[in-house]
């Protein structure tokens, strides 16, 4: 119970107001004891955890999808990876929104980060699938669009590192010459 010494308001260290008591979450049930951060910050601070947890996920699936895909050596086992991803990500537009943010993510952060090569070469190998298999181009991106986005940050990579493009040309079934000079 309150007794009329006690204050009627709480001082909110987040949000920097004086709120009344019942804007704050009881600390146990039952009891006068409350939180220190009132409800309205407390539900900004658990939505932006929430988003935070979700987008690590979103990351941490988008990197294994990537890995499988660059891996694959099969067009069935691209296949499969892609349709879990779409079916994962709710759509084509949603996998490509977040390969976009996530390679963006990578590129700023760790430049040369072998995830953003095998993002890369996921990217590549979905479009490939998808122009051979199903006459369809990923998330309606045009041959221009491709040439002035994707492919100057990829080569940009494989320069950087050219045993990526090795890797990635080999998996693909090309055969590798070494320099006529060598």
């Amino acid at each position: 119970m309150l007794t009329a010494a006690q204050p009627q308001t709480r001082f909110c260290p987040q949000c920097c107001r004086d709120r009344p008591l019942d804007q704050f979450r009881h600390r146990v049930r039952n009891t006068e004891q409350r939180h220190h951060v009132c409800n309205a910050c407390h539900a900004e601070r658990e939505r932006q955890r929430r988003q935070a947890t979700k987008l690590k996920a979103q990351r941490r699936a988008l990197g294994m999808i990537a890995s499988r895909i660059s891996r694959a050596t099969q067009s069935s086992e691209i296949e499969y990876f892609f349709r879990r991803a779409l079916s994962s990500f709710g759509g084509p537009d949603q996998l490509a929104d977040a390969m976009h943010a996530y390679m963006e993510k990578l590129r700023k952060e760790h430049p040369t980060s072998p995830k953003l090569g095998s993002m890369y070469a996921a990217f590549m190998r979905m479009e490939l699938y998808l122009a051979e298999n199903l006459a369809v181009r990923f998330h309606g991106i045009t041959d221009q669009q491709l040439e002035q986005y994707i492919f100057p940050r990829l080569l940009e990579r494989l320069e950087a590192n050219p045993d990526i493009a090795v890797d990635f040309f080999r998996d693909l079934g090309w055969r590798i010459a070494p320099p006529a000079n060598a």
